[in-house]
């Protein structure tokens, strides 16, 4: 892992403005709460039924209820999640942002929200754009054809330059902390020039506390066992017996 990390700090020629994270705690409403026990109620009765459910579905569920309570059940309240959004933009006085989600039907709703925030059409780069179609989008989001910029984590978490915007936000947290990262150099990159926000919405009391808690730990192992190998660089080529 030592031999192909190299962090933009170790490069001494590559002067990139500051970085700044922030973890927004939002809390649910009452009614996005009553869901989402709803969720754990519904798993706890099918398991009792079949020992065999996965929970991986579940855990699904309750991902969506913290940032898109529509894509589980009917309602038409605006998620609490959301309005956070919608402050962050507005307190930024309405600058170029880049917003990413792992959910399609969640990006959708974003994009909605958002075209009417600003006044003007965003666009979404998501899994059903070829290679060509994503670079060609990021190229007219350089140039300020676009006022945001909504991806699906998989489809835009690497190859594209969108320094345009100095703001990023995590609308929800993936299991591995590198893809988040990976995100992230979207627009902390060479061709920055501006100081970077970067905010990542956490609920309170929910499961995405606990995936944030999670990639904490994996990130602090990682840096560990990278340190003790740069300290001990011997240990790359040490063979075991």
């Amino acid at each position: 892992p030592y031999c192909i990390r190299r962090l933009k700090s170790e490069i001494d020629d590559l002067k990139l403005p500051e970085k700044t994270e922030h973890i927004v705690k939002v809390e649910l409403s009452d009614m996005e709460k009553h869901m989402y026990n709803a969720v754990i109620d519904a798993y706890k009765k099918e398991s009792d039924m079949f020992p065999t459910t996965t929970v991986l579905k579940y855990i699904s569920k309750l991902k969506m209820i913290c940032g898109n309570p529509k894509a589980v059940f009917e309602t038409d309240t605006e998620p609490a999640k959301l309005a956070y959004v919608k402050e962050i933009i507005r307190n930024s006085g309405f600058k170029p942002f880049v917003i990413f989600t792992q959910f399609r039907n969640t990006s959708q709703m974003i994009l909605e929200t958002l075209n009417k925030l600003y006044g003007k059409c965003g666009i979404i780069i998501d899994g059903t754009l070829s290679a060509k179609e994503r670079t060609e989008i990021s190229n007219k989001f350089q140039k300020g054809e676009y006022p945001f910029i909504v991806l699906t984590l998989k489809a835009g978490n690497c190859g594209l330059t969108l320094t345009n915007s100095c703001n990023l936000i995590h609308y929800d947290r993936w299991w591995n902390p590198a893809v988040e990262n990976q995100a992230t150099d979207r627009v902390y990159r060479i061709g920055q020039t501006k100081d970077v926000n970067i905010y990542k919405l956490v609920c309170s009391n929910t499961i995405e506390e606990r995936i944030s808690s999670i990639l904490n730990q994996k990130t602090r192992l990682f840096n560990s066992i990278v340190d003790i190998i740069k300290q001990n660089p011997d240990l790359l080529e040490r063979k075991i017996d």
